[in-house]
């Protein structure tokens, strides 16, 4: 449980940090230090909130390890919830590599807080269609999901746009740049992943 609420924590801190741009926080809060505190402190806060709101673990009542009290009863199965929002989070990663494209192209989606209601509602409809394609489609565990396809995206997205700072494809025009990037970074992280298995036992 402790280690769902910090992925989530986590999640939701890029959603505002990144998707929203720090809005409203920047925008009231002129000091980047004091806005940056009160938007992490607002991420835990909605985090919390979703939570209590979203997560179920009523999945293991007959567990040893399950404490009714910690519960928060929410409406979802909390393995459920939390592999759906990393794979918004994912999306969010994939629009990256197209630098927005095509959201860039009106002048008008490009101001939050718009931004951020027209960027959470891509992640989250496109996040329900893979969602559903790889659990509900085709009968994946969420867990053999999650760590198959939204989080081998991530970390290759780390690599291809943080470590390499978005230059293997830097002279390609969106969006071929956005393609060939988003798939080399779900290249990378599968293959790191591969990778990673093949080593757990040592």
């Amino acid at each position: 449980m402790l280690m769902q609420c910090t992925i989530f924590s986590v999640t939701v801190a890029f959603w505002l940090s990144i998707m929203w741009g720090g809005w409203p926080f920047r925008a009231v809060i002129r000091n980047p230090v004091a806005s940056g505190i009160v938007q992490l402190a607002a991420s835990y806060a909605v985090a919390w909130g979703l939570f209590r709101l979203l997560f179920n673990y009523d999945f293991m009542k007959d567990a040893p390890v399950y404490v009714a009290s910690l519960d928060p009863h929410g409406i979802f199965n909390a393995w459920g919830v939390l592999v759906f929002v990393v794979t918004g989070l994912a999306v969010m990663f994939a629009l990256l590599h197209f630098d927005l494209w095509p959201l860039t192209k009106s002048p008008s989606l490009m101001k939050q807080p718009v931004l951020g209601i027209v960027w959470t509602a891509i992640a989250l409809g496109l996040a329900a269609v893979v969602y559903g394609i790889g659990v509900n489609l085709a009968k994946m565990d969420v867990m053999s999901f999650l760590v198959a396809v939204p989080i081998p995206f991530i970390f290759g997205t780390i690599i291809t746009l943080n470590m390499l700072e978005g230059t293997l494809f830097k002279s390609r025009r969106q969006p071929v740049k956005g393609l060939f990037s988003a798939i080399s970074a779900a290249l990378i992280g599968t293959g790191l992943a591969w990778l990673f298995s093949a080593l757990a036992g040592l």
